[in-house]
């Protein structure tokens, strides 16, 4: 039988007698006319950039996590990671994220509400000290209770205040989490931007991190700087009592002591900006290497026995251990510029009390504090006014102690409204046109422009197309066939030849470099259309066994029976799990659960039961045997659906009309 080979040229046929044919079937069962009209269509310069910027940022990806020139590059988001006004316009674009709704407005101001109401009652527990001096001084027992039973009421009051105030902090936090995390993952699971968006933002790392730990980070630190924690105030605190105590202040102690409080906060308040911008990018980078040294971690778990059968996980231990030594060697850097914030976070509190005993003496040497005081209140006027100067200089320092914990805020920000930027570039794409518009569901909308169209006719065509990879080889051109429904195709080829590739293009993951194709719609609700099957079976989380067969319509009403489903788990061989599970409905985690070859099985099962027009199918009966291979292919065409399938065994190609072979 005479077999012509699939020749990665880079050059299309002619259609001349002399010309190497670069694509050919071997027909096992009918004549197949070949496609002889070889003519280009022309591809604008438009969609010559786009294919470039998509192969471009392929590359990039492939230099490295961190380009080219080695692990110690960083992209420009690690040098933009400061607090500066690019912070300042990330943090207000991630605050449009949480605040959408007038509900989301008034919890947030109740905050601010609260914080003042807390202030107000503070301010009388700070001013009863004073009288209950002055009421032991004059010895006047009856004052002395009122006064004691008044500051009662007030340290009651303020209590209440206090845990609302923790309480609606927390509940801010988690509100903001919500929306922001709901906002990012609708855009991240949509028009699948969880795969593109690996390929075209090569340097928007651990998108799953920024989404699960940095976003809560950004929440609750934000919640944290705004209303403060159990031990330490917020922005509203500090700023609330340097108003309000900067007038109660300058009436006891006069300007001169202002001035001090002022001037002596301001010195303070410089050098923490300034070492805050030492910190937050190394705080960034720490980010991205415990992101790396997780995934590491995650990979050994969830691939265990793999690692286990090819060898004592030599490797996999060097590399865990080497990312570990970064994230250690980059704490070191943290932790060593962390000594100057702390250096100036710590005597700033304890010089606080100095500058205070100074301004007091100012005041009482230079006899302004004297002038309007009677001699019995001497010992109110001094409780009363260095409490005012403290809470004063407390309000700064509440602001200038944040500066730690600033440093990881601003970073958290960056990342996250680094990752929802990159989200909106590539919905942004979409609706330029940079994906699909021919139709179908939103799940179709990918890379693929000019070169791709959805048909209601079910079968699936190609049209002179041409494959090109990441790194600009030619693996694939001039390939047409046409696939109808109840007819099969095995292609086949070396490792490396574009049998993958051809899938990714016929998906639309990846854009074809010249050509044209049209398929029916993905499969994502009910039965019909086109279905894909990956390599390596994938079985969602929390899932029933019924459900994993329904998968991804696992939301679509089913009036199937339960019979129905283990008919069909015993065309593949399956009907025994469904006793050793006990029964259709129970959640297993299924990758433990069954061997590798069962899952590839059950993944079958999930085509036979979709009943599609088109079944593409990427080395999945590999782990089987043949004769349960044979089955498989059976019941696939009692059912009518049309197969191209990828595969290297020989025993593949009798279950099959017709054959593609890809070669170099």
């Amino acid at each position: 039988m005479d077999v012509t080979d699939t020749r990665r040229t880079g050059k299309a046929s002619t259609g001349s007698d002399d010309d190497e044919s670069d694509v050919a079937l071997m027909d096992n069962s009918v004549s197949i006319s070949m496609v002889t009209d070889n003519t280009y269509g022309t591809i604008d310069e438009q969609e010559d950039a786009k294919k470039s910027a998509f192969f471009g940022a392929i590359q990039q990806r492939a230099d490295g996590r961190y380009g080219a020139e080695g692990w110690g590059y960083e992209p420009e988001g690690v040098l933009l990671s400061k607090l500066n006004v690019g912070f300042f316009k990330s943090l207000w674009h991630l605050s449009q994220l949480a605040l959408t709704s007038w509900r989301e407005w008034m919890l947030f101001l109740t905050l601010p509400v609260t914080v003042a109401a807390y202030i107000w009652v503070g301010y009388y527990v700070m001013l009863a000290p004073g009288y209950i001096y002055t009421a032991l001084i004059n010895d006047d027992l009856d004052d002395f209770i009122y006064r004691c039973t008044v500051l009662l009421g007030w340290v009651s009051l303020i209590s209440v205040i206090k845990v609302f105030r923790q309480f609606i902090t927390s509940w801010i936090s988690n509100e903001w989490r919500n929306s922001i995390t709901t906002t990012i993952h609708e855009l991240y699971m949509t028009d699948l931007r969880y795969y593109t968006i690996q390929i075209n933002a090569a340097g928007v790392d651990n998108p799953d991190q920024r989404i699960v730990t940095d976003i809560k980070g950004v929440t609750t630190e934000f919640s944290k700087i705004l209303g403060g924690s159990a031990g330490s105030g917020g922005l509203y605190e500090g700023f609330g009592n340097i108003l309000w105590y900067s007038v109660q202040t300058a009436q006891r102690a006069g300007w001169y002591g202002l001035v001090m409080a002022y001037g002596w906060s301001a010195l303070m308040a410089v050098f923490s900006v300034l070492l805050i911008n030492v910190v937050a990018p190394w705080v960034f980078r720490q980010e991205r290497f415990e992101a790396l040294f997780r995934f590491l971690h995650v990979t050994v778990r969830t691939r265990a026995e793999d690692i286990a059968f090819l060898g004592t996980g030599g490797h996999e231990r060097n590399s865990v251990k080497k990312t570990l030594d970064h994230c250690v060697d980059n704490t070191k850097k943290i932790i060593t510029r962390q000594v100057y914030l702390n250096s100036v976070e710590f005597a700033f509190g304890y010089l606080t009390t100095l500058i205070m005993y100074v301004s007091l003496g100012i005041a009482v040497f230079s006899g302004l504090a004297w002038n309007f005081t009677p001699e019995s209140e001497r010992a109110q006027w001094i409780a009363q006014t260095s409490g005012s100067f403290i809470s004063l200089l407390f309000g700064f320092t509440i602001l200038i102690q944040m500066s730690t914990q600033t440093s990881d805020f601003v970073a958290f920000v960056m990342r996250v409204s680094e990752l929802h930027k990159a989200l909106l570039a590539e919905k942004e794409k979409r609706s330029n046109g940079h994906q699909s518009s021919a139709g179908g569901s939103r799940d179709e909308a990918l890379l693929n422009t000019s070169s791709f169209s959805v048909s209601d006719a079910q079968e699936l065509q190609t049209d002179k197309l041409q494959i090109t990879s990441p790194a600009g080889d030619v693996l694939v051109t001039s390939l047409s066939f046409v696939l109808k429904q109840g007819d099969s195709l095995l292609v086949m080829g070396a490792s490396g030849g574009g049998k993958t590739s051809l899938l990714r293009v016929l998906r639309g993951l990846w854009p074809a470099s010249n050509g044209s194709f049209s398929r029916p719609p993905a499969l994502t609700d009910g039965k019909g259309g086109v279905f894909f099957l990956p390599q390596r079976p994938y079985l969602a989380y929390e899932l029933t066994l019924k459900q994993q067969m329904m998968y991804p319509n696992v939301n679509v009403e089913c009036n199937d029976s339960d019979d129905v489903f283990i008919d069909v788990l015993g065309e593949v061989g399956l009907t025994g799990i469904v006793r050793r599970v006990g029964g259709l409905n129970v959640i297993a985690d299924w990758q433990v659960m069954l061997s590798v070859g069962e899952q590839q099985r059950l993944c079958l099962a999930r085509v036979l039961w979709h009943n599609p027009a088109i079944a593409i199918l990427d080395e999945s009966t590999a782990s089987l045997d043949v004769e349960w291979e044979k089955s498989v292919y059976a019941a696939l065409k009692r059912r009518g659906v049309g197969v191209l399938s990828v595969g290297h065994r020989e025993s593949l190609i009798p279950l099959h009309n017709k054959v593609l072979r890809l070669k170099e």
